[in-house]
């Protein structure tokens, strides 16, 4: 699914770039961006909070130039 709205955001939106933010820590979530082609763009420290606790966020990032459609 992530890789249909990769391709999709870039073909028929035409978008320049793609972003995502994922919970520091999350390495199932980081592993997928990265099979669809994006790479870890920096850490925001302290980003979000979530049950009283503030929380890191990964910034991952794909620009189309890197993009290579699924066959």
């Amino acid at each position: 699914m992530l890789f249909r709205s990769r391709d999709w955001a870039f073909s028929e939106l035409d978008l320049q770039k793609l972003n995502a933010g994922i919970y520091a820590g999350n390495l199932g979530s980081r592993r997928a961006f990265e099979k669809c082609g994006f790479s870890l763009e920096g850490t925001l420290r302290s980003e979000v909070v979530s049950r009283g606790e503030r929380l890191d966020v990964w910034r991952m990032g794909l620009p189309r130039s890197l993009w290579r459609p699924t066959a």
